[in-house]
């Protein structure tokens, strides 16, 4: 079984080589979280995670701040800052303007 640190490797070197887009699936519950703090501790760069919904981004963050101060602050490491911004609110089609926080 391969460890954090090797599955994390060669999409690493994809972003440090400048590839813009990267994407990654089947992975399901926390271990999106875990396999994207591992991700930016290895690519020492910011990540922008995009989610389907709300909820979604609700709980990908709560995740993320649990394997923040579990696993990664152990270890000794900084810890990324974690920002979420709200969402829309609106239907592309609508004239209203989206809330001012987003």
């Amino acid at each position: 079984m391969k460890n954090l640190h090797d599955m994390l490797l060669p999409i690493a070197n994809e972003i440090r080589a400048g590839k813009k887009s990267i994407e990654v699936s089947e992975l399901w519950g926390a271990s999106k979280a875990f396999f994207l703090f591992g991700l930016q501790q290895e690519s020492q760069r910011p990540l922008i995670v995009v989610t389907s919904s709300d909820d979604e981004a609700e709980t990908l963050v709560s995740d993320l701040e649990f394997f923040g101060r579990t696993v990664f602050a152990k270890k000794g490491q900084p810890l990324p800052e974690l920002r979420r911004f709200p969402t829309w609110g609106l239907l592309p089609f609508e004239a209203d303007s989206p809330d001012s926080r987003t």
